[in-house]
């Protein structure tokens, strides 16, 4: 079958790609994946990029620039008290973990990708001690500098392992549990 010509962009192409990795995994997405779940011709994607760890690194990028601005910006906002802050960002973390059974697509690519794929490895330590500081920025309102640090990375612990099994046993309250257990920190 061949497909009709369509223009798209580079940032089209990264956010149709993010869905197809966070379904189908890393390994198990194609170029051709990509480009059917596109609407365009495989050629199309090296226009942009120069091979599929191209195409993830870029995708990461965009999840992690996309998270950072939905959910972890929360934590500077100064209209809100340190619980609203906290309460905002687990919301939000909810939400957009419960859209779908995909699970979190940073954590999918630390656990298929970390021993293979050592480029990626740098992008996902950033966008997870982004998260640390976001919670110990919150943390840090009411606690001490060493327990604030403490909470901030249990939480993300916490909030990583209610996505996972979330995820296995399709049962949103493991996540629910997590993020109620990250409120009783503060």
């Amino acid at each position: 079958m061949h497909m009709p010509k369509i223009r798209t962009d580079k940032e089209t192409l990264v956010r149709k790609s993010l869905g197809v990795f966070r379904k189908r995994g890393y390994h198990h997405t194609s170029i051709a994946d990509l480009a059917e779940a596109c609407g365009v011709e495989k050629p199309h994607f090296y226009y942009y990029f120069r091979n599929k760890p191209d195409i993830m690194q870029e995708v990461l990028l965009h999840t992690h620039k996309l998270i950072r601005k939905r959910i972890l910006a929360v934590a500077d906002d100064t209209r809100l008290n340190v619980q609203e802050k906290l309460n905002t960002m687990l919301e939000r973390t909810f939400r957009i973990n419960t859209i779908s059974n995909s699970g979190c697509l940073m954590g999918n690519t630390v656990l298929e990708v970390s021993d293979n794929e050592p480029e990626f490895i740098p992008l996902l330590q950033a966008y997870f001690m982004d998260w640390i500081n976001a919670f110990e920025h919150i943390f840090i309102e009411r606690q001490s500098p060493e327990t604030a640090h403490k909470n901030a990375k249990a939480s993300l612990e916490e909030l990583q392992g209610g996505i996972m099994l979330m995820r296995l046993f399709r049962d949103t309250s493991y996540l629910s549990d997590a993020i109620e257990n990250i409120k009783k920190k503060l």
